[in-house]
């Protein structure tokens, strides 16, 4: 028994030894070049799971001047990472920062490196004679890398068009003066993109991030297919005939405050207008017992209606169909203020909920992420749940929206392709206030 015995320890070693991941880096330095400190790609270091075990990144060493993410999941055998390192840094002159990063590989540490020399904005602008000239860069979302032949348009303040086309590098210079912006870009093999901002005296350099056809939409999501239609939505065939009221006996009461993002970015393929009729639609069918409350946000959140009850159906479509879209989102703040509404209205035994409708990042807040999680689910845990209709194809901003939903206990719905959303928040209402789930 004993050869036998010894035989199987000797496999079972030997298959340890080669049952393992391994981290094989294509680059493990960068040189980021002269910089300022703005916004700029990060550096993107790949690797590839060269062995035969899960790989995963338990984490990374760095100093506080240094930015680093990547994806928290196992990479299988033969897959592909990525991770994006920046530099933080509030000092003129050369840097070079050493990032360790931990794994479950037998070797256990990686190093990369990236170095470069700040400099100051003024030396980044192309033209020292003329500082309205900037550099335009067009990048694949997903691997940072230049888009060439990019057509890039621009709307400045409603008015004057600036356009042109990327080179082999993703870039273009343009003069473009301080003000408002509507930018559009295509580019073969990619989504259309769109977004507004606002152009700053200090920036020498746009970064634009565009989504390759081929991206997956992420499996968690749900996702209704809308075709954003080119000029207002149709009118049902007889519009004096309204969705049933609820069941009293089948649904609780409801107590929704609807905050709906009104930057300039929903203006862009009619998502505001959507949006209105699917709010006109929900209002159909709300009783007396439900109270309804509406915040729009861009920069500020601004209160149009403090909890109304469902009867008044003209009060609430009047203040939904006055929206208009103006500035940039500031979405803490008007998220601050939907709870506070519902809470004073809270509803025992009701549907207490929030409905946030967006198509952007959920920006504005110091708060620091933990905390904010920490509210999001407390608000839950006093029976205050968030639900998210969301727009667009911003990954990192869908990626919030849906550890906001989860942490808020409701649904992060994602819109985008060709089916009709009018009853989309009817469906929702009915599923949160359905008294056989309660």
């Amino acid at each position: 028994m004993r050869p036998l015995f010894n035989m199987i320890f000797l496999l079972l070693t030997t298959h340890n030894m080669w049952a393992q991941p391994l981290m094989i880096f294509q680059k493990t330095s960068h040189d980021f070049g002269r910089v300022a400190n703005l916004d700029y790609p990060p550096a993107v270091f790949e690797f590839e799971n060269s062995g035969n075990e899960p790989l995963a990144i338990l984490m990374v060493r760095k100093s506080p001047d240094v930015k680093v993410s990547y994806d928290s999941k196992f990479i299988g055998p033969g897959e592909q990472g990525k991770i994006f390192v920046l530099p933080d840094l509030n000092r003129l002159g050369p840097f070079e920062e050493k990032i360790i990063v931990v794994s479950n590989t037998p070797v256990g540490n990686s190093e990369i490196i990236i170095k470069g020399t700040v400099i100051t904005i003024q030396e980044c602008f192309p033209n020292q004679n003329n500082m309205d000239i900037r550099e335009v860069n067009v990048l694949n979302k997903i691997t940072k890398e230049p888009v060439a032949k990019a057509h890039v348009e621009f709307l400045f303040n409603m008015q004057q068009q600036i356009s042109g086309i990327t080179n082999s590098g993703g870039k273009m210079t343009k003069e473009l003066k301080i003000g408002q912006y509507h930018t559009k870009i295509t580019a073969a093999g990619y989504h259309t993109h769109e977004e507004d901002f606002y152009l700053r005296r200090s920036i020498p350099a746009l970064f634009f991030e565009i989504d390759p056809l081929a991206e997956p939409v992420p499996a968690t999501e749900i996702t209704l297919n809308i075709e954003f239609p080119k000029s207002e939505p149709d009118l049902p065939d007889n519009p004096d005939i309204e969705p049933l009221a609820l069941p009293v006996d089948q649904y609780a009461a409801n107590n929704l405050v609807l905050l709906v993002d009104v930057s300039l970015s929903m203006k862009a393929e009619n998502k505001l207008e959507l949006m209105k009729g699917s709010v006109s639609n929900l209002v159909s069918v709300l009783r007396k017992i439900d109270n309804v409350a509406v915040i729009s946000y861009a920069e500020e959140p601004v209160v149009l209606l403090r909890s109304v009850d469902g009867s008044e159906k003209d009060k609430i479509r009047e203040v939904i169909n006055r929206l208009t879209p103006a500035g940039i989102t500031n979405g803490v703040k008007g998220l601050n203020s939907a709870y506070s509404l519902a809470q004073k209205k809270y509803i025992q035994n009701g549907n207490n909920q929030v409905i946030l409708a967006t198509d952007g990042k959920f920006t504005g807040g110091n708060i620091p992420a933990d905390e904010f999680r920490q509210m999001i689910s407390g608000y839950a845990n006093q029976g205050i749940t968030i639900s998210i209709i969301g727009f667009g194809l911003d990954e990192k901003a869908i990626a919030f929206m849906k550890e906001i939903a989860a942490y808020g206990r409701g649904k992060y719905i994602h819109v985008r392709g060709r089916e009709d959303i009018s009853n989309l928040l009817i469906d929702e209402i009915k599923a949160n206030s359905f008294i056989g789930n309660r």
